[in-house]
């Protein structure tokens, strides 16, 4: 009886301490995250990318174009190229038009996109690629999503 008990009672102990950790709310999807905790993230390294859409795209040059993407699993966007040596960046907006945050990147052999930015309520975002030879000061940009 009082083996029984025992078990009993170290099952309760062990189901009070495993059960927090398996109630807790997981980013949708397979992804590890989920709006503001994926600015600056990788979207194919945390799965955002799966299920992912161009919203907007902007013609650079007769070989090249700029995508905005967006994650509706996720509530990201970020910026994706067909160009290689090219700086591309994603920048967010609150809605009123202030700047929130910009992610850059240089494009190169494998990697033609940048992080995210959490593109949610109040938030939007434009993907923009540079100009060659305007000292970054040229850019095409998509529209704002």
């Amino acid at each position: 009886m009082l083996r029984k008990l025992l078990v009993t009672l170290a099952a309760v102990l062990v189901m009070g301490v495993a059960a927090p950790g398996i109630a807790e709310a997981e980013p949708p999807g397979g992804t590890t995250c989920r709006g503001y905790a994926c600015d600056n993230q990788d979207p194919y390294a945390t799965n955002c990318a799966s299920g992912a859409y161009v919203k907007y795209s902007a013609y650079v040059s007769s070989s090249n174009w700029i995508n905005l993407w967006y994650s509706p699993t996720c509530a990201t966007a970020w910026a994706q190229t067909g160009a290689v040596g090219f700086s591309i960046k994603v920048v967010s907006y609150w809605t009123s038009g202030a700047h929130r945050m910009t992610v850059s990147s240089y494009t190169q052999y494998y990697v033609r996109y940048t992080r995210m930015v959490y593109d949610g309520g109040g938030l939007v975002a434009e993907a923009c690629e540079g100009l060659p030879f305007t000292d970054g000061q040229g850019w095409v940009c998509t529209a704002r999503y």
